[in-house]
């Protein structure tokens, strides 16, 4: 938990990170060793606890920054730009399918028309 603590702690601005990661992870440690002797339920508050605390304290620091909007633009053109690449993977097996109902289709109507 410490590790992905760590990691999530990388979602901060940088300036911020240099600044304070090192006390926090010190703190979450520390904070995560008296939950522990609370059982698994304690943990388990803990860990949502700091989630909560971890998702305002992110959208304040990078609303500090000025550039909450910048790296949410990037955020957004970036899942954009990923949905078009991958589009048309999806479009080619659609066109494979309806390919195939249209020749299925097309045979059909050819029966029907030699049974004539």
């Amino acid at each position: 938990m410490v590790h992905a603590y760590a990691r999530l702690l990388r979602l901060y601005p940088e300036a911020f990170r240099r600044r304070y990661a090192a006390e926090m992870s010190l703190d979450f440690a520390e904070a995560l060793e008296a939950a522990r002797a609370g059982g698994w339920a304690a943990v388990g508050a803990f860990a949502l606890r700091v989630l909560g605390d971890l998702a305002m304290s992110l959208l304040r620091e990078w609303m500090r920054t000025g550039r909450l909007a910048l790296t949410a633009a990037t955020a957004g053109v970036t899942l954009l730009l990923w949905a078009l690449a991958l589009r048309p993977c999806a479009w080619r097996g659609r066109a494979h399918e309806a390919s195939g109902e249209q020749d299925h289709h097309h045979h059909r109507q050819q029966r029907q028309h030699h049974q004539r």
